[in-house]
């Protein structure tokens, strides 16, 4: 690896730990270079999405509690965050097909595991 890339890859770093929150967790995909941050902030989850090959973040607050009062299914979450994605330009285009692998409930047993 040369200098530059060096450079390049020390900056995806430091974009993606630079997320204001009090706890951080990852989830890596294997065969797409994205992450999931879940933090816990005031008391709401959030939902980060960081795609490490461009060394950007994304964040849709979303809380797991009020989606599952309301019954909201992964594929509406999905729907939601698409429609935020559109509404803020951000750039993440194919992102959302692997978020449907995690589903609420597994999402929510991840949190229960953290003491969230």
């Amino acid at each position: 690896m040369n200098n530059a890339s060096n450079k390049k890859v020390a900056r995806r770093r430091r974009l993606l730990w630079t997320v204001p929150s009090q706890e951080l967790w990852l989830w890596h995909h294997a065969r797409k270079f994205y992450s999931i941050f879940l933090s816990r902030d005031r008391n709401q989850l959030k939902i980060f999405f960081a795609d490490v090959t461009r060394g950007f973040f994304d964040a849709f607050p979303i809380s797991l509690s009020t989606a599952e009062k309301n019954g909201l299914s992964e594929m509406q979450i999905e729907s939601e965050l698409k429609r935020k994605q559109n509404q803020q330009r951000t750039g993440i285009k194919t992102f959302y097909r692997n978020f449907a692998t995690y589903t609420l409930a597994e999402l929510s047993v991840e949190f229960e595991k953290r003491g969230v």
